[in-house]
């Protein structure tokens, strides 16, 4: 759409639109759609709902629009919200995978034995870890 407002965008450059957002929207998009028909056939909602619900309907104005002959197309909405989600969850387990990284290493610092007293004797514990 950035591309159209540029320049007058002619009626092959809507179809290109159409053509590089479908595989986005039915093949990045497909595991939102199938969460939120699931959710829905249960009458709950999550976030995949709301990304579900914002992706189609501005995929499918766009292809009514496209039909219609109507210059008003939003397919780079629905394939970017699709993008920075996948994004987004990607940065997440990254930032998940680090965590338990640095909590794994510092288990690892954990002494493997203890003396401890008790009373006047000394008794020497060892640690487990798993």
């Amino acid at each position: 759409m950035m591309i159209g407002m540029a320049a007058p965008a002619s009626r092959y450059w809507h179809w290109a639109q159409h053509l590089l957002a479908t595989p986005i929207v039915l093949w990045a998009g497909w595991p939102f759609f199938e969460k939120a028909i699931k959710l829905a056939k249960q009458r709950a909602t999550n976030m995949d709902s709301l990304i579900a619900l914002g992706v189609g309907s501005s995929y499918g104005y766009s292809v009514a629009s496209l039909l219609a002959g109507k210059r008003g197309l939003y397919f780079d909405s629905a394939t970017g919200i699709i993008t920075f989600v996948l994004i987004g969850r990607y940065l997440e387990e990254k930032a998940k995978g680090k965590a338990h990284e640095a909590i794994r290493s510092l288990v690892n610092l954990q002494p493997q034995n203890a003396t401890v007293l008790h009373g006047s004797k000394e008794i020497t514990v060892t640690w487990r870890t798993f």
